[in-house]
């Protein structure tokens, strides 16, 4: 399964240079002004921190709307407004994993098909359909219908033999997606989770000074409140997050989702629950 973004423009250069690849391979990096240049908008979670690395030291401090526009957007909200986790951030706290491309991942929450009613075909009426595409009926499985625009299309999987043809049992079947085998092996080496867990004392500072992207924390309750010595992400098997952190060369692009490579998905209609809570700006 693939998602699909329309005017997302990953191949922006401020974009595309928005991350640490140290940080990212699992590095120990203790402070956010170890981390260079490299996150811009999202690299120091305290908000005065950011506003001092992010402002021109001759800029007008008059112009206040201009300063809150080059700040994270942690840091818009009146100080009392802030999410608790950002007030009680250390001078030097970081985001984990810092960067624009990681904040915007893909969060929309897709379940898996849902079987709700299948299609009966024959064989007369399967060769007939093949003959049409000129393939053989051993060849190959193909989408040949479609149920409203958002559920998955039926499929004809190929058959031993044609008098065999499984069909979905509606309200029991559900074909799910597994994240894993999603990203490229070559690739893997470029991710590793965070050896802030290594020592006593740096579990300690966790939560001060190891931060969730602002999007993150207002998808995902595990880290609403921020991060501790139990709730890091497993960056290292986190396989979506390292087909979302190569960025597309187009404004309109895929991503692989999931997969299923243990079943076929048999004949019939489905329906895929989908939470929304992907931002479409920011």
């Amino acid at each position: 399964m693939y998602i699909r973004l329309t005017n997302f423009k990953q191949n922006h250069r401020l974009y595309t240079s928005s991350v640490h690849g140290k940080q990212l391979q699992g590095d120990f990096i203790a402070k956010a002004s170890d981390l260079g240049s490299a996150c811009g908008y999202l690299q120091f979670s305290n908000c005065d921190k950011s506003r001092e690395a992010l402002m021109p030291r001759n800029a007008n401090q008059s112009d206040a709307q201009n300063q809150i526009s080059m700040l994270s957007m942690d840091c818009w909200p009146t100080p009392k407004a802030r999410d608790p986790v950002i007030q009680n951030a250390h001078e030097d706290a970081q985001y984990y994993p810092c960067g624009l491309i990681a904040n915007s991942m893909f969060t929309d929450d897709i379940s898996g098909l849902s079987c709700i009613g299948n299609i009966r075909l024959n064989d007369t009426e399967i060769s007939s359909l093949l003959a049409e595409l000129n393939v053989s009926n051993q060849e190959v499985s193909l989408p040949v219908f479609r149920s409203g625009p958002y559920s998955s299309p039926s499929i004809i999987p190929k058959p031993a033999q044609k008098s065999i043809i499984h069909h979905c049992e509606p309200n029991i079947d559900v074909y799910q997606f597994s994240e894993k085998n999603l990203s490229w092996r070559e690739k893997l080496s470029k991710f590793g989770n965070s050896k802030w867990n290594i020592t006593e004392e740096r579990r300690n500072n966790i939560t001060r000074k190891l931060i969730p992207p602002p999007m993150w924390r207002r998808t995902w309750p595990i880290w609403k409140d921020g991060y501790n010595e139990t709730n890091l992400p497993d960056i290292a098997n986190w396989e979506r997050l390292h087909v979302w952190m190569d960025p597309a060369g187009f404004p309109t692009f895929r991503k692989l989702w999931g997969k299923n490579e243990q079943e076929d998905l048999n004949p019939g209609t489905y329906e895929m629950q989908i939470r929304d809570s992907k931002k479409a700006n920011y």
